[in-house]
């Protein structure tokens, strides 16, 4: 990556720190959506084991 940022001209140079900016924000992005639907997951789970159950 960083010969490739030394090979090019000085506009993209400026706009690359931008971009891998942006690309990193995009993939936090999904990791926590990725996350988060585990946690979902995980509740479905769970919550018919810990919550108590009406015996008739």
């Amino acid at each position: 990556m960083d010969q490739f940022k030394t090979n090019q001209n000085e506009d993209i140079q400026c706009l690359l720190p931008e971009w891998e900016e942006a690309i990193g924000y995009q993939l936090s992005q999904d990791k926590q959506s990725i996350y988060m639907e585990g946690v979902k997951d995980g509740i479905r789970l769970i919550l018919p084991i810990i919550q108590p159950t009406n015996i008739r």
